[in-house]
């Protein structure tokens, strides 16, 4: 008897820590299954973050992109849209190289950076657009000095600018809106470059009924 009450008894110590070991072994598989849905929601997170910031940063410069420019539902709020092209830029490249080329658009992000409380996009080459809510002239650019230095180098970047009133035209899609701003920069450029022209009716009938290809704006984009 006395036997048969140790078995007993010994038995239940069993059964009692089986089930301790089981539910500690739940236990830990649950921590684990959490931390591994924590750890891949994290880094997945992260890893979408930098994949959208690579979709929408322009690479050299690290300004926001043309994808950025055409998803940014704000874009419409702001006042006025300048279209930058900077003249003779193709030569720069061809004296003194891609490099220093780089170095140069690097250098004038930075400068449009500095000028602008709004947004700044490279919509690729050497073309930029400004967005912001204060009306500029062509002194308020030209006071700033886009140079680069390095060693002997002093390269002086003159820049032509189309410019467009957006809360005057609202009703028209921004495509359209920036179409309007490459045509005054273009009227820029055919003024004699450096210049600064603000969009007028008569301008957008006159290249409204040219051919505006991309091979005639390249004409005399640089």
């Amino acid at each position: 008897s006395d036997q048969s009450d140790v078995d007993t008894e010994y038995f239940n110590m069993q059964v009692d820590l089986n089930e301790v070991v089981q539910k500690r072994s739940v236990r830990t598989i649950y921590i684990s299954v959490s931390t591994l849905i924590v750890s891949v929601s994290v880094i997945t997170y992260f890893y979408v973050k930098s994949l959208r910031k690579r979709m929408f940063q322009d690479e050299l410069t690290k300004l926001y992109n043309r994808r950025a420019l055409f998803t940014n539902p704000r874009v419409l709020q702001y006042k006025y849209l300048y279209y930058f092209d900077f003249d003779n830029f193709k030569r720069i490249n061809d004296t003194f190289g891609h490099e220093i080329g780089d170095e140069v658009l690097i250098h004038i992000a930075q400068e449009l950076k500095d000028h602008f409380n709004g947004k700044i996009y490279r919509m690729g080459g050497d073309e930029f657009i400004a967005l912001c809510d204060n009306k500029q002239t062509i002194e308020n650019f030209q006071k700033d000095e886009f140079k680069y230095r390095k060693d002997d180098l002093d390269i002086h970047v003159t820049y032509s600018v189309g410019a467009i009133c957006i809360q005057d035209n609202k009703e028209l899609p921004l495509d359209q809106i920036i179409k309007y701003a490459d045509y005054a920069m273009y009227e820029a450029k055919n003024l004699g470059k450096n210049q600064l022209v603000y969009i007028t009716d008569d301008v957008i009938k006159r290249y409204d009924k040219i051919s505006f290809t991309a091979k005639t704006r390249s004409n005399d984009r640089f």
